[in-house]
């Protein structure tokens, strides 16, 4: 197993994790209000002191009281980046515990890039998600309820997955469409599942490998069009990704999208930045993905490494009527056989924890 920097950092974590799961109170609920955003609905989560209600949403059961008013702030607010085919409701556990420990949760939608449209995923959305994570920034800091209540140049932002990207480019790393050119081509087979991401037959799977091996390097159109980004004026359009809001001072990214960045970008962040990994994950393989950044970075930490758990094991809730046809038809989307969900909960208090550490003692 490789070695990380700062290894008592985590450990320190873990304490303070244990000592913020202690100090909530036992009346602690969490409140749900939705508020309109540049490109769609956002979902604010947030502490509050009105009895919440078990509620039904599709699939998902959550319990949260709608428009109640926001008590126990802790003046930080914290965007939520979902992943490829994401919603809100599956990262609900991890924003409700973020909400316990006084943070105001922003989950906005990607657009295409969410559960009921993903004909953009890839590339195209790679691109836009940072921007849109301003621009929930924005939303909310306009919002009569929370304009007064939180100070948004401490704004933190966590991102699953996809939306890892939106964590790691907001933090200083840059991405480059010649850089999946290069790790696809090198490493297809050992990172199969990220580089054939979406392609569903043998044939499409051969002609993504072909057009992989075909695509020059430095070819930016090359790269987009290989990852089956919906036009080709779109593919044209993908360029060299940096991105940056200076409102943005700590970020956390679990089992990120990371091969597409540059190494030397990665060097170049300052900002505190958290990676949770899981050890089983075959859609996002660890080696080139979370351990790519933790070799890279200086300043990121490996919080944690969820043992024997899949790229899925890190959504709650994750109801069996989406979980079961997720792993049916994605390679590498089964939930792990031996992984505890506890420690699904234990990492996300320590996510709280980093925020709270990073974002409300500075």
């Amino acid at each position: 197993m490789t070695h990380f920097k700062k290894p008592l950092v985590a450990a320190v974590a873990i304490t303070l994790a244990a000592v913020l799961i202690t100090a909530q109170p036992s009346h602690a609920q969490v409140a749900m209000r939705q508020i309109k955003g540049v490109g769609g609905e956002i979902t604010l989560i947030y502490p509050t002191d009105k009895i919440a209600q078990a509620q039904s949403m599709g699939s998902f059961d959550i319990v949260v009281a709608f428009g109640a008013k926001p008590e126990a702030l802790n003046g930080r607010l914290i965007v939520m980046s979902h992943g490829s085919g994401g919603s809100a409701l599956s990262d609900h556990t991890l924003a409700r515990t973020l909400a316990l420990a006084g943070f105001v949760v922003a989950q906005p939608v990607h657009q295409g890039d969410n559960w009921k449209d993903s004909s953009g995923a890839g590339p195209v959305t790679w691109q836009r998600r940072p921007i849109e994570i301003s621009q929930a920034i924005d939303a909310v800091a306009a919002d009569a309820m929370f304009a007064a209540l939180l100070n948004f140049n401490k704004t933190g932002v966590h991102g699953m997955s996809a939306g890892g990207v939106s964590a790691l480019t907001l933090a200083g790393a840059q991405w480059e469409p010649k850089q999946i050119i290069q790790h696809c081509t090198t490493q297809f087979q050992a990172d199969r599942n990220f580089c054939l991401f979406g392609a569903r037959s043998e044939k499409e799977m051969q002609e993504r490998l072909a057009s992989f091996q075909a695509a020059t390097p430095a070819g930016a159109a090359s790269a987009s069009e290989v990852l089956g980004s919906p036009s080709k004026s779109e593919s044209q359009s993908v360029k060299p990704v940096s991105y940056r809001d200076p409102r943005v001072i700590a970020a956390s990214a679990m089992v990120p999208v990371a091969a597409i960045f540059d190494a030397s970008s990665l060097k170049n962040i300052s900002l505190p930045l958290a990676i949770t990994s899981a050890t089983a994950d075959e859609l996002l393989v660890p080696q080139f993905h979370s351990d790519y950044v933790l070799r890279n970075c200086a300043s990121c930490i490996l919080l944690t490494r969820l043992e024997g758990a899949t790229h899925f094991d890190t959504l709650s809730p994750w109801p069996e009527s989406i979980a079961k046809p997720v792993a049916e038809q994605m390679p590498g989307g089964k939930l792990g056989k031996d992984f505890d969900s506890k420690q699904r909960q234990i990492a996300f208090d320590r996510i709280a924890q980093f925020f709270v550490q990073n974002l409300v003692k500075p």
